[in-house]
């Protein structure tokens, strides 16, 4: 499919082009040589007009075969986030639904089944409905489906959303995407305005992996808490300290997404590595973990000779003079992305 695609964009091309030097060719003032007699303007509308008709039809074969990648990207599960049960709720057809239930496997059948379930979680007439759905969408085995089902039991039952959330901290090794849906789930604690689950959170950093440590010591910090920020940061310093530059690069990057202020004293000497890799992502650690009074430390960064340093800092100057409830880390896409992803 994809070399007939090239074939065809590359005659479409040519032909135009083509067409093109013909035209000037024959529109131009030097006399030509014998045997060539200028055409009448009829005989030159003509063949534009069968050049015109040529370029049309090679551009709707190209349409025709692209239009089916098309529509597969369009239709392509892969990137998208936790629906939200009152979005699905607003569709007036069933319709893409019933699209996306066309999957390569039985596999991505089932597992986009739970979408639906999503309607009848938003139709759903009483609380007691609402919450057995929640609870069997938070148990599904597709990673957006079962955040989902947490995100609606958070406000349902959020004690039960904690259960949820350490079934999956549990199984984080074994289940696929556990890890994404737990860091992510923990994540969604930071925004409540009645936050009452330290103690969990504490164990889900205790129990879970590296990244479900790093979203638990950003929670507790988002809450006013920074112990277990300031753990984690004091167990990457060894790395900091590594000869090794991707070791040290790790580390810088494992530090910032506890997204706590109390990591940007450990980042700022990061700032002038002889590595340009370290230097770029302890700018963007930084971005995440500091605030304004920072600036002054990453100026000098715009005059560094590596253009992704250079660039990175602009952008982290600029957001960190943004007001902060705008550069919340757990607001949007860039805390709710793809599986396996930061």
């Amino acid at each position: 499919m994809s070399g007939r695609i090239v074939f065809l964009s590359g005659l479409v091309a040519a032909t135009v082009a083509a067409g093109i030097v013909g035209g000037a060719w024959w529109a131009r003032p030097e006399p030509r040589g014998a045997g060539m007699p200028l055409p009448t303007d009829p005989e030159l509308e003509r063949r534009i007009e069968e050049l015109s008709a040529r370029v049309d039809r090679l551009q709707s074969q190209l349409d025709q075969a692209t239009s089916p990648l098309i529509l597969r990207a369009q239709q392509s599960p892969i990137g998208a986030e936790a629906p939200d049960p009152k979005l699905v709720a607003k569709s007036e057809s069933s319709e893409p639904l019933e699209q996306a239930k066309e999957p390569a496997s039985e596999s991505w059948s089932s597992r986009w089944g739970g979408f639906e379930r999503f309607r009848d979680l938003a139709n759903a007439t009483s609380d007691e409905e609402r919450l057995a759905i929640a609870a069997e969408l938070a148990a599904d085995q597709e990673p957006r489906v079962a955040l989902g089902g947490i995100k609606a039991l958070l406000e349902l039952d959020p004690e039960q959303a904690l259960a949820a959330m350490e079934e999956f901290v549990l199984g984080a090794e074994v289940t696929e995407g556990g890890s994404w849906v737990a860091s992510r789930a923990i994540g969604m604690l930071a925004e409540m305005e009645e936050f009452r689950f330290g103690a969990e959170v504490r164990s889900f950093y205790q129990q879970g992996d590296e990244a479900i440590r790093q979203t638990s010591a950003a929670v507790l910090s988002a809450h006013g808490d920074p112990g277990l920020a300031r753990q984690y940061v004091d167990s990457q310093r060894a790395a900091l300290g590594s000869a090794d530059p991707t070791v040290r690069a790790e580390a810088v990057e494992s530090i910032g997404r506890t997204k706590s202020a109390v990591a940007v004293s450990s980042l700022l000497p990061m700032l002038a590595d002889a590595d340009s890799e370290v230097r770029l992502r302890s700018v963007e650690a930084i971005r995440r973990t500091a605030d304004q009074s920072v600036i002054e430390d990453l100026k000098p960064l715009l005059n560094d000779p590596v253009g992704a340093v250079r660039d990175q800092a602009a952008e982290a100057i600029q957001d960190l003079r943004r007001p902060s409830e705008e550069r919340s880390p757990f607001r949007g896409r860039r805390w709710l992305g793809q599986p396996g992803r930061r």
